[in-house]
C-alpha cells in the first residue's frame, strides 16, 4: 500500500493509478494456492518439530518423518 502511494505521487494522469496487485502480483489471483489439508499441516508441523530437535509421537494413520541420523 505504501509503495502504491509513493508511486502514485510520481505518476502522470495518463499513467493511471497503481493498485496493490500491480506491485504485488500474488494478490491479483488468490485462488492459485489451495488450502492445506489437515494431513499436510500435520506433516509440516512434524517435520518442523523434528528439525528443531523435538519429539513427535506417532498417531494411527499418520506418516511420521524420521529424524536424520537416528
Amino acid at each position: 500500500m505504501i509503495a502504491c502511494s509513493i508511486a502514485n505521487v510520481h505518476r502522470t494522469r495518463a499513467d493511471g493509478a497503481l493498485e496493490p496487485a500491480d506491485i504485488m502480483p500474488w494478490l491479483a489471483d488468490p485462488e492459485k494456492e489451495k488450502p492445506q489439508t489437515p494431513q499436510q499441516t500435520r506433516l509440516f508441523l512434524e517435520e518442523l518439530t523434528l528439525a528443531m530437535g523435538g519429539t513427535v509421537h506417532p498417531r494411527p494413520g499418520s506418516a511420521v518423518w524420521e529424524k536424520p541420523g537416528t
